[in-house]
């Protein structure tokens, strides 16, 4: 299963999608869906990441000093103006307002998956690192 940005649509008379990653022949293609996320700046994916983040590794238990939210560029262009409706969302506002925090967008997102110890292509995420 991977997630992808659809590079380009091909309309009449030559109908086609091409995609920034490869696709091999008999895939299962599953348009996703951003549910309520544009009008809400993402605010659960805010959120969601926040508390993963307070939650592994040796910030379990600690509080936060600061912060840097990586934010998927996809992602920031459906949002738009809306923005900060996530930021300032009081889930993810009374969260973040006791440190400082970073933001940035970027595209080509990778993690590492923690039981699996490999890194991963994350396109349409959100993520969030705090320093102890």
């Amino acid at each position: 299963l991977i997630t992808a940005h659809c590079a380009a649509f091909g309309g009449a008379p030559e109908k086609f999608v091409d995609f920034f990653a490869p696709v091999p022949e008999g895939s299962t293609l599953t348009i996703m869906d951003s549910g309520d996320g544009p009008s809400t700046g993402y605010a659960t994916a805010l959120n969601d990441a926040m508390d993963s983040a307070k939650s592994q590794g040796s910030m379990a238990g600690s509080d936060p000093k600061a912060g840097l939210l990586v934010y998927c560029g996809g992602m920031a262009i459906a949002v738009g103006d809306n923005l900060n409706a996530g930021l300032t969302s009081d889930g993810f506002a009374s969260q973040a307002k006791s440190f400082p925090m970073m933001g940035m967008t970027c595209f080509g997102e990778q993690a590492c998956l923690v039981e699996s110890k490999k890194n991963a292509q994350r396109n349409l995420s959100v993520g969030m690192i705090l320093f102890a």
